[in-house]
């Protein structure tokens, strides 16, 4: 059984789905799964891992250096205001898009994603999820949706809290995913609620986690 992770910001240590992705990678090798970890960084490369394969894939952004000293990044934030501007007018859903567009069909995710079983991601940024939806559906594989923030419900990117039209944009695109998602992850009973208060169809896929 082999799993792919999509988890863009797995060198940013302060990064909470970071630790949220040691969980995973901790569950699936005592479960016996095979797994590859594709992750934002400045070069391409592939690494082997204690527990699989883990995969740079040049961030065209540099959104997500590679300093392992989690002093070091305590102070910085995910985005410059610059970058932020440009998201708002240019980006849909963050400027991750440009690295999903990229780690989606580069030759070291399609070479080491073979006969995968399922892709897995985890928020934010929410561009990870698209990145993992474009590749579950290339390798014929169920994809779990790991919304560790709630994505439209109590959002933490002030446009989503002052552009209706912005809310529209990713709702289309949040939709979509979660159409084609296999399990949806949330962190707790009250995001669970408010997932399925506004999308009930599909209260069946959503496991607290």
């Amino acid at each position: 059984m082999k799993a792919l992770l999509i988890v863009p910001f797995w060198r940013r240590p302060n990064h909470l789905s970071a630790v949220r992705t040691e969980r995973f990678i901790r569950w699936l090798k005592s479960d016996g799964w095979e797994i590859v970890l594709v992750r934002a960084g400045e070069t391409d490369q592939a690494f082997e891992q204690s527990w699989g394969v883990e995969i740079a894939i040049k961030d065209p952004l540099g959104l997500h250096p590679e300093q392992t000293d989690a002093s070091e990044q305590q102070a910085q934030k995910q985005y410059s205001r610059s970058t932020q501007l440009a998201a708002a007018l240019l980006f849909n859903p963050d400027p991750g898009i440009l690295w999903t567009r990229r780690a989606a069909r580069h030759p070291l995710v399609l070479e080491h994603g073979k006969s995968t079983d399922i892709v897995l991601s985890s928020s934010p940024p929410e561009s990870a999820h698209l990145c993992a939806a474009k590749l579950a559906r290339k390798f014929s594989a169920k994809l779990i949706i790991d919304m560790r923030d709630g994505w439209l419900d109590e959002p933490l990117k002030p446009l989503l809290q002052t552009s209706q039209l912005q809310r529209i944009r990713e709702a289309k695109l949040e939709r979509r995913i979660l159409r084609q998602a296999d399990k949806i992850f949330v962190t707790s009973d009250v995001w669970q609620e408010l997932l399925t208060e506004r999308l009930p169809f599909f209260a069946d896929k959503i496991v607290v986690l």
